[in-house]
């Protein structure tokens, strides 16, 4: 069941009065051609980190208490250290869900009981293109499918938890945010005017970002947005994933996970100085 509503953004807050009044915490942020870059929540200036090969495959990232990124690359989670350059599968929808078709892995949240939650894109043959939704356990390796929910105008780019049934669906292409319930299915469709692909959390508040860098404080409960300030950089894609660097998500230790790899998905990396 989908219903949709229409909620009024608000634009009361520039760029420099949101850093007068002292900036956010630094955050991570990728784009559509793989690079990772760092953003100063100050300034809102861009340092790059480093550049994936492949890296269009990426659609959201989380930031992991080791200094690492865990990104949803298409076909399932990889680790990246982007310190030694190691690339660790963490998961893999292949074989996981009893499906026909192609599947696709959409959006990233890690959950309030240490688990990762996102959705499953699928081309049924005869029937379609359909979405689910699941976690994903990576103590003990186990995918718990969820409900099925209703297909956006584009992908989901991202979610974000915002109680223990309920998430936020990020679709730029509808310039929509949905709201999830992973137990029956049901979405709600909040239209903000504005092509949001990512959401992060700074201190109790949730922050949207849009794929030409502009940044909002979303409040889930009365559905506004708050315009923050923008990337400042010459970004060469559009960004698609976003992830905070005050509250990072806890996984196994690396080497303890399997190191096989989606079939020619993951292809190495370059790393760039800044």
């Amino acid at each position: 069941m989908k219903t949709s509503k229409s909620w009024m953004v608000i634009a009361g807050m520039s760029c420099a009065a949101s850093v007068a009044m002292g900036g956010i915490s630094d955050f991570y942020t990728t784009n559509s051609i793989g690079e990772i870059y760092l953003i100063d929540g100050n300034t809102l200036e861009a340092s790059l980190v480093v550049e994936l090969n492949h890296g269009s495959n990426i659609n959201d990232i989380l930031y992991l208490d080791d200094g690492g990124i865990l990104a949803n690359v298409g076909g399932g989670l990889v680790r990246y250290d982007l310190g030694t350059g190691l690339e660790e599968v963490v998961f893999s929808i292949q074989g996981a869900i009893d499906v026909l078709g192609a599947q696709i892995t959409t959006g990233l949240a890690a959950t309030n009981d240490g688990n990762v939650f996102f959705s499953v894109f699928h081309l049924i043959p005869g029937e379609g293109r359909n979405y689910m939704s699941g976690t994903f356990n990576p103590y003990t390796n186990e995918f718990t499918r969820a409900a099925d929910v209703s297909a956006p105008a584009g992908l989901y780019f991202d979610h974000h938890q915002i109680d223990d049934t309920h998430y936020l669906g990020a679709d730029w292409n509808g310039q929509s945010i949905y709201v999830l319930d992973a137990e029956t299915g049901e979405t709600e469709v909040v239209s903000v005017g504005y092509e949001v692909v990512s959401f992060f959390d700074v201190g109790d508040s949730i922050m949207t970002m849009t794929k030409g860098g502009d940044l909002y404080y979303f409040d889930p409960e009365t559905m506004t947005s708050t315009f923050y300030g923008e990337i400042a950089t010459s970004n060469l894609g559009n960004w698609i994933g976003a992830t905070s660097t005050s509250n990072p998500y806890r996984l196994p230790a690396p080497g303890t996970l399997s190191m096989l790899g989606f079939a020619g998905l993951i292809a190495g990396r370059r790393r760039r100085s800044a």
